[in-house]
């Protein structure tokens, strides 16, 4: 895999609420993959579960912007960014192996809704493993 990066960015809207926007990159030009998450995906601990939801694919600025969006669409900070190790697709259910910069090592599994994943749709995350928990265990 080439550039590979991953970003997590706290997006908050007009209104004063929040989610994490969590972009993925496969490649070095395609669009990052996107997801909507309920809080940091760094921080889940082995075996914690989130709903999520697919997004449209953004833009690889988003790998590094911070600041206010157009439209009035409230602006995004980021909170993590890493790389993906791996990442192996069966239908709609993702493995994906993430080092954070300054964080763990995770293990991630996302599931979706039994489709091919669409923006709407919904998806559960899964901490299958992180080195930062204690007696981890490691997918090999």
């Amino acid at each position: 895999m080439a550039d590979t990066s991953t970003v997590q960015l706290r997006h908050e809207l007009p209104d004063g609420s929040w989610h994490i926007d969590w972009m993925l990159a496969r490649d070095e030009t395609s669009k990052l993959v996107t997801l909507r998450l309920p809080g940091r995906l760094d921080r889940l601990e082995t075996g914690s579960t989130v709903e999520g939801d697919f997004l449209d694919h953004h833009r690889r600025r988003y790998l590094q912007y911070e600041g206010p969006l157009s439209d009035n669409r409230g602006h995004v900070q980021r909170v993590a960014a890493g790389q993906v190790l791996d990442w192996a697709c069966h239908g709609d259910e993702w493995w994906i192996t993430v080092q954070w910069q300054d964080g763990p090592r995770q293990d991630i599994r996302v599931h979706g809704d039994g489709g091919v994943p669409v923006p709407g749709a919904n998806c559960r995350v899964y901490c299958v493993s992180s080195s930062e928990d204690p007696g981890s265990c490691r997918v090999r």
